[in-house]
């Protein structure tokens, strides 16, 4: 394999390309005249920095902000905003912004909010999102946001990006799984060679008493827990056809985050508190 083809250079020729076609892809407008955004999310293509290990100057958010537009996601998003209300932030800068939390490896979301305001070290992001003076999005607008999206639509953007990351030619195969989900896409998970009909269908024992379990643990040291950090419920693959002698891969079951209880819950939220029976002991400690 010539690995020249995955050189930061080919890639950004080929994204020259790739970029208009996956907008193009997605013209919905976006309900909310421009005067009434708190942000503004435009692409701008940069020039990209390599140090002489390999690693990319600003770190993998650099990267990604620099090469690939986003602005496919105001479009995916449109149908999920009106016309009416009060101002809001560009769809497009808040996934980014936790797109750029995640690469960069910062689990606490009020630590980057807190970053986001500091002059210097949030510079950079601030203007890759297209945030305007003043208007810092804080803790609660990222919760918002995703109780907004919904999952169908997150589920929208993540395969606009797994497209966009076929036509690089880094994906050539008929499964992808990330952290243990299931996606079918375009390529395999590493080590596993049982993908087929019946993973569909994997069953788990006792799953509410796994993810009770889960979250009591998390607040058995109150003083360790960290708002807003997503926590994932796992267990073995039980697939029977796995190949004897190979580690079963871990599945995500679920996942969640612990937030203060003052803030209001969805009726989903508050039924899955009830449902798990972790309503009384988060209550305790005034989480939820």
């Amino acid at each position: 394999m010539h690995l020249t083809r995955f050189s930061v250079a080919n890639i950004i020729a080929k994204l020259k390309e790739i970029n208009p076609a996956i907008n193009w892809a997605y013209r919905k407008p976006f309900p909310k005249e421009e005067d009434r955004w708190l942000s503004h999310y435009r692409f701008r293509r940069q020039f990209v920095a390599v140090n002489d290990d390999g690693s990319v100057q600003g770190g993998l958010s650099q990267l990604v902000a620099s090469t690939i537009d986003f602005s496919f996601v105001r479009s995916i998003s449109a149908d999920a905003y009106s016309t009416f209300g009060g101002p809001c932030y560009d769809p497009v800068s808040l996934y980014v912004l936790d797109l750029f939390r995640y690469l960069d490896k910062i689990p606490d979301i009020k630590h980057f909010c807190e970053i986001l305001r500091d002059p210097v070290w949030g510079q950079s992001y601030r203007i890759f999102a297209g945030l305007q003076e003043g208007w810092i999005p804080c803790r609660a607008t990222f919760t918002n946001f995703r109780t907004r999206l919904a999952e169908k639509r997150y589920q929208e953007i993540f395969h606009a990006v797994v497209t966009l990351v076929e036509k690089l030619g880094l994906l050539t195969y008929t499964i992808l799984a990330t952290d243990g989900a299931l996606y079918p896409s375009a390529a395999r998970y590493r080590g596993c060679c049982c993908f087929n009909d019946s993973c569909a269908s994997i069953t788990v024992d006792n799953i509410t008493q796994k993810v009770r379990d889960r979250v009591l643990h998390r607040i058995e040291d109150p003083a360790q827990v960290v708002l807003g950090k997503e926590c994932r419920v796992r267990s073995d693959c039980s697939n029977p056809k796995f190949p004897e002698g190979v580690k079963r891969p871990k599945i995500t079951i679920m996942s969640f985050t612990l937030e203060n209880a003052s803030e209001e819950l969805s009726a989903v939220d508050s039924n899955n508190l009830k449902f798990f029976r972790v309503e009384e002991p988060l209550a305790q400690h005034g989480l939820v």
